[in-house]
């Protein structure tokens, strides 16, 4: 049988306005995926998204989800809800994996065919995996696994092993806390999860089942509620759990570039990015040498990539990946020394340049910044500052 994929969670109030937003597939790249709105639960209505061999999924920080295909090698993709999945790195666990959580700011996956067998903590930018829950004892198989934000613990189901059921797993100290088995009158094959708002959500493999919902403030030997299940044809169905896009403060990263003169052109901000507003988030970027010409460049986020010297000798890097936008070409005025000074406003030239790239805008989409300059004495004749990474609020 096909593995199915994984859940993950991320749920957070935005703006006013709470959604529950649950994406589901199959390990299947001629079925469609689809999403629900599951606040109304048990009365959930899925609608089509788009075709996609999800067997593992997991919601990392911000508006990121982590996607992987492949039976034995498992090829890890990084999907912003907004443009296509992206393909990253190979996951380097035997046998591969077959179900994504994220919990403490960290990725796991459920490793199969590995010795020993359980879950792995895994690098998303080297596919590098790490023991740390060993399962082999046990014979506890999690293919639906997730992790919860409110406790920083992971979560899965089993049906295999003894008892089978949904535990509550520490992935630091390595222990497993068995809650409920299987939901009453299921075959009990559960292969995908999330957990947001406290709240397990379970697919069931068999076309007859339900998908499930599980209260976690329930404890152990709690009731599980059953909802709609979008694949009732297909042994193979999977999904993952979304929850609202998130809207959080923009930050940098990389290193900050130093030109010939000795000013360092660190990037910041003004104000807040956004979806709709056509005014009112400023890139800027002080402490430049005078009267030099630049612009601002962004490009949809991609966390996977690692930054690239920006020339031999160069004191900067490439942080943001191609396919990139340029923005509108400027001077940083100033006198003399290191006092020019670029600012860019980021809402205006998105909502001026409707064929830009990354239009149209749409709420939790996450970009990457960074200023270009010329420095006509340094390797290139041009210099970088570090980069800012931001999502869009409504």
């Amino acid at each position: 049988m096909k593995s199915v994929v994984a859940m993950c969670a991320f749920v957070a109030a935005l703006s006013g306005t709470t959604r529950a937003q649950l994406f589901v597939g199959q390990s299947d790249s001629s079925v469609m995926t689809k999403v629900a709105d599951v606040s109304a639960l048990p009365a959930v209505s899925f609608t089509d998204k788009f075709p996609f061999d999800v067997q593992g999924a997991a919601r990392g920080a911000g508006n990121t989800v982590y996607l992987c295909s492949g039976f034995f090698t498992t090829q890890l993709y990084t999907w912003n809800q907004v443009s296509a999945p992206v393909a990253t790195v190979q996951v380097q666990v035997s046998g591969g994996v077959y179900g994504l959580g994220y919990a403490g700011g960290k990725l796991y996956g459920f490793a199969n065919y590995a010795s020993p067998m359980g879950i792995y903590e895994i690098d998303p930018s080297t596919g590098a995996g790490t023991l740390k829950v060993d399962t082999s004892a046990q014979g506890y198989r999690f293919f639906a696994l997730d992790g919860n934000q409110a406790d920083g613990m992971l979560y899965g189901f089993t049906e295999y092993g003894s008892p089978t059921g949904l535990y509550r797993i520490d992935p630091n100290a390595g222990t497993l806390t068995f809650l409920q088995g299987s939901p009453p009158n299921s075959y009990g094959m559960c292969r995908g999860m999330a957990v947001g708002g406290n709240r397990a959500f379970m697919v069931a493999t068999h076309p007859t089942d339900s998908f499930y919902s599980y209260d976690l403030g329930q404890g152990a030997g709690g009731v599980y509620v059953p909802f709609t299940n979008p694949y009732p044809s297909s042994q193979n169905g999977g999904g993952a759990w979304l929850g609202p896009v998130s809207c959080s403060t923009p930050t940098t990263y990389c290193t900050v570039g130093t030109t010939v003169s000795g000013c360092s052109p660190a990037i910041s901000f003004a104000g807040s990015p956004s979806a709709s507003a056509s005014s009112g988030f400023t890139l800027t970027s002080a402490n430049v040498d005078a009267q030099r010409t630049g612009l601002f460049f962004y490009a949809v986020a991609n966390p996977g990539f690692i930054p690239v010297q920006w020339g031999m000798g160069n004191t900067s890097y490439l942080c943001v990946k191609a396919p990139t936008q340029r923005m509108n070409v400027q001077s940083s005025g100033g006198t003399t020394g290191c006092t020019g000074a670029f600012a860019s406003d980021w809402n205006a030239f998105m909502a001026t340049n409707p064929g830009a790239f990354g239009n149209p805008r749409t709420t939790g989409a996450r970009f990457e910044a960074q200023l270009w300059m010329r420095d006509p004495l340094s390797t290139k004749t041009t210099i970088l500052s570090n980069a800012l990474r931001f999502d869009l609020c409504p």
